[in-house]
């Protein structure tokens, strides 16, 4: 990595830092929200519960914990898999989507 890269991903660090104090995030909360853009961007299935305790490596309680956060928040809904009631999968809301973005364009570009 050369510096100039370097000093602009250490600004992004740092600016994330300050957001998540301010908005009372974590780096799950913009996980959760990123996957789900991303997989809807792509036509792909949206990420159901299970796989986000995978990939985050959390125990279910934090997951819990997470999951109430972004829908207290209106950030994502829960959506029941028409064929296995059990499982559920997550969609962002209008106000998730705008909350995620609002946080990429403030990250510094250069």
């Amino acid at each position: 990595m050369d510096k100039k890269s370097f000093i602009i991903n250490a600004k992004r660090a740092k600016k994330i830092n300050s957001i998540f104090k301010k908005e009372k995030i974590d780096l799950s909360h913009l996980i959760v929200l990123s996957e789900i853009i991303i997989r809807k961007l792509n036509n792909k299935q949206l990420p159901n519960i299970k796989w986000v305790q995978s990939e985050l490596e959390i125990s279910f309680t934090k997951l819990k914990a997470i999951l109430e956060f972004l829908d207290k928040k209106e950030y994502i809904i829960k959506i029941n898999d028409s064929i296995d009631k059990r499982v559920k999968f997550l969609d962002i809301t209008k106000k998730g989507e705008q909350f995620i973005f609002k946080i990429f364009e403030m990250l510094p570009l250069n």
